[in-house]
């Protein structure tokens, strides 16, 4: 049986920022964390499938990288739209920046994080069959 796993530490920041975006900042800055996730695969897709066929990985487990690096073109462009139509100050321009540099920040981490994992083994996971039965 495989382990229930959390999300790595980073990871957890990387999905959990847009919430805390939406919820406590501006809601327009969203477009920004969008931005990001949409843009790297068209930009950094085809050379990060290189590196990957120079150690190995065989082009049938890039499939999700590859595809992603051709459709996220269609949606950086919905979403550069999106952008025009709802930033309508100079407060929802500097949010959607923000959230570009947060963003990317913290994907970054998330990378490092997930590399650290894999090389020291290290995760966040439980047995299901060992959690506590609660006493009702």
């Amino acid at each position: 049986m495989i382990p229930y796993r959390n999300p790595l530490p980073a990871t957890m920041a990387v999905i959990s920022y847009p919430y805390y975006q939406i919820q406590n900042l501006n809601p327009v800055g969203f477009l920004g964390f969008i931005q990001y996730l949409e843009f790297i695969p068209t930009v950094a897709g085809g050379g990060l499938m290189e590196q990957l066929k120079v150690i190995g990985v065989p082009e049938n487990a890039m499939t999700f990288i590859d595809d992603h690096a051709r459709i996220d073109i269609g949606h950086q462009k919905l979403t550069e739209s999106y952008i025009r139509q709802c930033v309508r100050t100079r407060a929802d321009l500097e949010s959607v920046k923000y959230a570009v540099y947060v963003t990317a920040k913290l994907y970054g981490e998330m990378i490092e994080d997930a590399i650290k994992s894999a090389d020291t083994q290290e995760h966040y996971a439980y047995d299901l069959a060992e959690m506590p039965v609660p006493v009702i």
